[in-house]
């Protein structure tokens, strides 16, 4: 356990990093935010890398980061001066946290009331380098509205059996938690996504994968976001193969004493 870790939540806990990347987000950012801000305490940080929006997310984040501050909360707002996508936009974003714990958000997701307090006690009682929760989906794609409850069925049973087979790549990021010691530099985000990118620099510095029941985040679906998720049956088929290429990682810097 890192110092000032909180353990089972008595004592004052360990101080968080929000890491957030946006673009042309300004639709859902007040609503997501709002849901974010009573969570964090005097100490904590928000890191936002803007990926040159044209719409008024700027502006926006440059209010709240204003209302952070106020509040005692760091807050870190970069802009790139061009385009670069968001596998490199969170990469960015991470890497410049300094909080020994961090969590990700997606700019038009909902974060569950408690969710930080919860995701530090969870991580801290399994000793986990990183752990990820349940999330819920909601919102409409072409009128059509979402099951709120498809990670409460089947489809949980399924993530549940991929996790038995420590094929754990297959997780939102928007829903983790993870130790900031253990994620680096030193690997690119080139052709992964910032999901799997994350999971590799945590196996490669030897830490663990959890996965956690608790509910920490509603996903909203839209139609600006439904064409990037990826299909179940693309993913699945992906898995072996990036999970031997994650093991080929972890047993060079193994034998480099990384």
């Amino acid at each position: 356990m890192s110092s000032g870790e909180s353990s089972g939540g008595r004592g004052p806990r360990s101080q968080v990093s929000v890491c957030l990347a946006t673009y042309n987000g300004e639709q859902y950012l007040e609503e997501q935010l709002q849901s974010i801000l009573p969570q964090l305490l005097p100490g904590d940080e928000v890191i936002v890398v803007d990926d040159k929006s044209t719409d008024g997310t700027a502006t926006i984040l440059e209010r709240w980061q204003q209302q952070f501050q106020s509040e005692g909360i760091a807050s870190h707002l970069e802009i790139n001066n061009f385009n670069v996508g968001h596998r490199e936009t969170f990469r960015r974003s991470i890497l410049l946290s300094t909080r020994p714990f961090v969590m990700l958000s997606d700019q038009d997701d909902l974060w569950a009331d408690g969710r930080v307090e919860l995701m530090l006690s969870e991580i801290s009682k399994s000793g986990a380098g990183l752990l990820f929760g349940s999330l819920e989906c909601f919102g409409t794609v072409n009128d059509r509205i979402v099951n709120p409850d498809w990670t409460r069925s089947g489809y949980r049973e399924l993530l549940l059996y991929l996790l038995r087979h420590r094929w754990s790549t297959f997780f939102y990021g928007s829903a983790c938690c993870f130790r900031r010691e253990l994620v680096d530099s030193s690997l690119s985000v080139a052709n992964k996504t910032h999901e799997q990118w994350l999971y590799a620099q945590v196996l490669g510095a030897g830490g663990r994968v959890r996965s956690s029941s608790s509910f920490v985040t509603y996903r909203r679906m839209h139609e600006e976001n439904a064409s990037r998720t990826r299909s179940w049956s693309s993913a699945l088929a992906e898995l072996p193969w990036e999970y031997a290429r994650l093991l080929r990682t972890y047993e060079r810097r193994r034998r480099a004493g990384l």
